[in-house]
């Protein structure tokens, strides 16, 4: 290895001609076929007839090909294990692509990226089987150099196949996250070989370590200079630094370490997510070879029992999401303005931390959360070899379990959002005697590929073990840098005592327990933070945060709920990004708020409200209860303030004392009478007031576009649809059926609501408001020119949202 360290000024790079062919998009004009023709991998095979996607593409969100009492919408009433999967589909799906080598490439290595494909994925090139790829989550490269045509088209095709009872959880089904192609010469750097450290970062300087590989593909010896630049904002260069020449033997590789200084350096966290660029350009004699550019960030990570978690030297409390990655109504693909709207409403919720449970994300996601400054557990499985479902990975993990942990780590290691590395969700086997072999195998293979961050493990109690006891998880914390708590709070003082070293987090935690999670936190410094299932609402696991009503009050033992539930229902925020009554509660939990009104629906004469684990009551922020005139209905007032008054159209309703015992919650049973129902907190003499008010009818639809103007060729407009009253509220009890039309050329990509039952296509063009709200999701083609979307009901006046494409 060569290593050098430079401690240049600021300059100017040189001007070199060279067009950089890294990971082009290649998304664009893919052929798709649902089913399985084994003729479609062949060079001469017809696909003339097939549907033209570009990707990314999730096929399991499309509406069924015949449509009746068990096909609605895509959803497949009778799907086995279907409330796993909200009841959407897999199977065996074809893309093919055709390939045309330019005069410029015909002598450079191809390689093809995918970021990730559901599920076990096969390639073939010009009839010839490439290779495969079985982990629906990781990334993963072939090189097809040696399989084309360099003067004629080439046939790309791909076989994918999502299995049912595969997941426990939605997957989604094809070629859902980006696909990029690479043409690079002979010899070039490595694909993920670039690794950026700070072994020092303060605000007076740091210390940039830059690793890099060259790679020689051809029969002959080579002289090689490399220089490495670091740009700020894309623009001013920070640094520059030139090493001297580089022998590479033919067929070989060399290995090349850069330091570099910087002085007075951005450092990124939450509140300040600086990103670097470092752009490395290799030359022969005078002619630029490759280029390459790698985001960074600059932070300092410490973790201990004594201090708990310092980035850049102060206390950082994980205010935690464990997220699922499909992004609701659109299913499983990952746009990047998507993944970043999402990780937008995770930080503008409050949140600074995700674990990306049970599996690694999309690049796009990890590439907004370093944008927007969200810190990343990233999560590499949800079972070992002890399986969870009958067609899951684990029948795949013996086999793939190193080549996947080593394509997560690679991919994802310069990403400063990345705090630490977690091997496994409530793994089987954790404690067994292959279960700790296997850990031990997975740990040694992230820290030869990166030592700058902790490893993790979400461990929970046996329910899976009947007769275990909590304390024979020991032997699996004793190998976790950070040990992960599914559920078990009520142990982090007891095994303290046992374990004074240990740090803790709660790696998952039910929404309804959110206080004494979070009065933990504070309190005990060896707990650095807690994740609550979930941050946002997702597709599968139907209904597991469901409440009923009941005549005796017992835990509901139902884990999952039957059709038409098809989501979760357990998250802050709702598949289309509403905010969802916990969020309320935690906002004043988390001090973003001092004073909260929700309103419980009426509860049926005789009956309880009775919740399964992660559910939370059946409340809202509405004052909107005409025909329940008169009777009681349940006011919640969640408050920071010592003492909180309750009025019903200026009348006192009554007062409380808020004790800690209390949970930050006052209870009021108030009469329903149309008007304003007003929660007035009060300190030090002073009061500060919040209300609900009734609104009159919906008059009005209501269209707020996420932005006026998007790229052509795939971009993405978040629209919001509401139904207002004549004062511009929302009316919370209006389901008014919406239709969707669209002047110009685009996509419709979704268009429905953030209830939890199915109620039909999510992608036509016909839906139903839900608590006096919707979603329209369109997707740019390649035609620029202004688009109109307008949004009708036969209730209400019409709306437009005017959108420019460029």
């Amino acid at each position: 290895m060569l290593s050098c360290l430079f401690l240049i000024n600021c300059s100017e790079p040189t001007s070199y001609t060279f067009t950089n062919q890294r990971e082009l998009n290649f998304n664009a004009n893919w052929r798709f076929f649902e089913g399985n023709i084994a003729l479609a991998k062949n060079t001469e095979f017809d696909d003339s007839s097939w549907e033209v996607v570009r990707l990314p593409h999730d096929y399991s969100v499309t509406d069924q090909v015949i449509q009746d009492s068990v096909h609605i919408g895509p959803f497949d009433k009778n799907l086995k294990d279907g409330k796993d999967v909200g009841y959407l589909r897999g199977g065996t799906a074809w893309y093919r692509k055709k390939l045309s080598l330019s005069k410029q490439n015909k002598d450079k290595q191809v390689i093809l990226h995918f970021d990730g494909a559901q599920t076990e994925t096969i390639l073939w090139v010009n009839g010839k089987k490439v290779g495969e790829h079985v982990y629906g989550y990781t990334p993963f490269y072939f090189d097809i150099t040696s399989f084309l045509y360099k003067d004629k088209s080439n046939s790309i095709a791909l076989k994918v196949n999502s299995k049912e009872q595969s997941s426990r959880w939605f997957t989604g089904a094809g070629l859902y996250r980006d696909v990029h192609i690479s043409y690079v010469n002979p010899i070039h750097f490595e694909h993920w070989a670039t690794q950026i450290t700070t072994s020092l970062a303060s605000k007076n300087e740091a210390v940039v370590n830059i690793d890099t590989e060259i790679l020689n593909t051809t029969d002959k010896p080579s002289k090689v200079e490399v220089v490495c630049e670091i740009y700020r904002n894309q623009e001013k260069v920070l640094n520059r630094s030139r090493d001297t020449l580089i022998n590479i033997s033919a067929q070989d590789k060399n290995e090349l370490a850069f330091s570099i200084k910087l002085l007075e350096p951005e450092l990124w966290s939450p509140e300040h997510p600086y990103v670097y660029t470092a752009k490395l350009t290799l030359i022969k004699g005078e002619r630029v070879i490759d280029e390459q550019l790698q985001t960074f960030g600059i932070r300092s990570l410490h973790f201990s029992a004594e201090t708990g978690f310092l980035l850049n030297g102060k206390q950082q409390l994980l205010k935690g999401a464990c997220i699922h990655h499909d992004n609701g109504l659109l299913g499983a693909v990952s746009f990047p303005k998507a993944e970043e709207r999402r990780v937008k409403l995770l930080k503008e919720n409050g949140f600074n931390a995700v674990r990306t449970a049970h599996n690694p994300p999309s690049e796009a996601f990890l590439n907004a959360c370093d944008r927007i400054g969200i810190m990343v557990i990233d999560e590499a499985f949800d079972m070992w070899l002890e399986p969870k479902k009958p067609n899951g990975y684990s029948n795949n993990f013996k086999a793939y379990w190193k080549r996947d942990i080593t394509h997560m780590v690679l991919r994802d290691r310069n990403h400063p959002s990345v705090i630490m590395w977690s091997i496994g969700n409530e793994i089987k086997e954790r404690v067994d005697s292959s279960g700790i072999e296997i850990a031990k195998n997975l740990i040694h293979t992230i820290k030869e590929l990166d030592q700058t961050r902790p490893v993790t493990q979400g461990v929970n109690t046996f329910w899976d073990h009947p007769g275990r006891e909590w304390p024979e998880t020991a032997p699996a914390f004793e190998l976790l840098d950070v040990a992960g708590y599914n559920y078990k709070f009520d142990r982090y003082e007891e095994d303290h005592k046992d374990f004074p070293d240990r740090i803790m987090y709660g790696s998952e935690s039910m929404p309804n327990q959110s206080f004494e999670n979070w009065e933990l936190v504070k309190k005990l410094p060896y707990v650095i933070g807690d994740f609550v299932w979930t941050g946002m609402d997702y597709l599968g696991e139907s209904g597991i945060a469901h409440s009923t009503y009941q005549t005796k009050k017992e835990i509901e033992d139902t884990f999952t709920m039957p059709w038409p539930w098809y989501v979760a229902w357990c998250g802050d925020i709702d598949i289309i990004g509403n905010k969802k009554p916990q969020s309320f509660y935690r906002d004043v939990l988390w001090e973003r708020s001092n004073l909260e009104l929700l309103v419980h629906e009426p509860i049926p004469k005789g009956t309880y409200e009775v919740l399964h684990y992660w559910g939370w009551p059946k409340e809202s922020k509405s004052w909107n209860w005409s025909g329940n005139e008169n009777k009681a209905l349940q006011v919640s007032v969640y408050t920071n303030y010592p003492e909180v008054r309750l009025e019903l159209n200026g009348k006192v309703v009554g007062s409380k004392k808020i004790t800690e015992a209390d949970k930050l919650t006052a209870t009021f049973m108030v009469p329903y009478q149309p008007g304003e129902l007003k929660a007035i907190g009060l300190k030090d003499g002073k009061e500060y007031s919040k209300s609900l008010k009734t609104t009159k009818k919906a008059t009005v639809l209501q269209l707020q576009a996420s932005n006026d103007s998007i790229q052509k060729n795939g971009d993405l407009v978040f629209i919001k649809v509401s139904a207002v009253d004549e004062h511009g509220d929302v009316v919370p009890n209006n389901h008014s059926k919406v239709k969707v039309r669209i002047n110009g050329d685009v996509q419709l990509l979704a268009a429905g609501n953030a209830s939890p039952f199915v109620e039909g296509s999510i992608q036509d063009d016909t839906f139903s408001l839900y608590q006096g709200k919707g979603l329209i999701v369109i997707r740019s083609k390649a035609t620029e020119g202004e688009v109109t979307v307008t949004a009708i009901s036969q209730s209400m006046d019409r709306a437009e949202a005017k959108i420019n494409i460029f």
